[in-house]
C-alpha cells in the first residue's frame, strides 16, 4: 500500500497541519529523509533537522540533494568553549549566520549546535552597516564604524574580519563569501565589487553591501 494511501499517512498529515507532537521509532535514515520532505512540503514551514553528529548531519545534507532534490543549509557548531579566551572560527561563524538568516525550508544542525545562543535578527538590522553606490560617508567615519563592529585593520585585506584604507579604495572582508573592495570620489561611494583576496584582481560589481558585526555583542 502506498504511504500517500494509508492510515498513517492521514494521522501524519492532521498531525502536522495541527501542529501536534508526535515521537516515531525505528525509522530508517532513508525513512528520515523521506518524512522531513513530507513534513517540508505539508506544513509549509521551515524545518530544523537535529542530528546527533556533525559528520551525519553534512551527510543528510548531501543525500537530501541528490535524491530530492532538496537544498538544506547545514548549521555548524563553534567547537569552543564560551568560557575560553579563544576566538572561535569566523569562518563557521559566516556559515551559522547564513544558514539562520537565510529562508531556505530545511537547516540541518547537529545537537551541539543547539546549545550556542546567537543574536536574533534584529541585532544584525540594528548593528549592522549598511552601504550602496551614491552614499556619503567620510573614510574616518568608516574606520570607526568597522572598529565597532570588530574589524581590525590591516595593510592588506587576506583574512575575514580585517579592513585596509589605502587613499580613496577601502577593502573589508564581512562574514560574506568574498571580501569587498569599495571605491570613494571625495566622501561619495561610487563603486563597490567583491574581489578574490589572493589575487587581488576583482570578480563580481554589486550594488550594495551589508556588513556584519563580527561576534555576538557590541561593545
Amino acid at each position: 500500500m502506498k504511504l500517500e494511501n494509508s492510515q498513517f499517512f492521514d494521522k501524519f498529515v492532521r498531525n502536522i497541519k495541527g501542529q501536534k507532537s508526535f515521537t516515531l521509532t525505528g525509522l530508517t535514515s532513508f525513512s528520515r529523509l523521506l518524512l522531513v520532505k513530507y513534513i517540508s512540503s505539508i506544513s509549509g514551514k521551515k524545518v530544523l533537522f537535529v542530528t546527533s553528529t556533525e559528520q551525519s548531519g553534512l551527510k543528510y545534507q548531501v543525500d537530501l540533494e541528490r535524491l530530492f532534490g532538496y537544498e538544506a543549509d547545514f548549521l555548524p557548531y563553534q567547537n569552543t568553549s564560551p568560557y575560553e579566551t579563544v576566538i572561535g572560527n569566523l569562518y563557521d561563524y559566516r556559515k551559522q549566520i547564513a544558514a539562520l538568516r537565510k529562508a531556505s525550508d530545511i537547516v540541518i544542525a547537529p545537537i551541539k549546535a543547539l546549545t550556542e545562543k546567537f543574536p536574533s535578527d534584529k541585532f544584525f538590522k540594528e548593528h549592522s552597516l549598511y552601504l550602496k553606490i551614491g552614499d556619503n560617508i567620510s573614510q574616518g567615519k568608516l574606520l570607526e564604524y568597522l572598529i565597532s563592529l570588530g574589524y581590525k585593520r590591516s595593510t592588506m585585506v587576506s583574512d575575514m574580519g580585517e579592513f585596509s584604507i589605502r587613499g580613496d579604495i577601502s577593502d573589508i572582508y564581512p562574514l560574506d563569501k568574498s571580501p569587498v573592495r569599495i571605491e570613494f570620489w571625495g566622501d561619495e561611494i561610487v563603486d563597490i565589487r567583491y574581489f578574490d583576496n589572493e589575487t587581488q584582481k576583482s570578480i563580481e560589481k554589486i550594488k550594495e553591501i551589508e556588513i556584519n558585526p563580527l561576534y555576538k555583542f557590541i561593545l
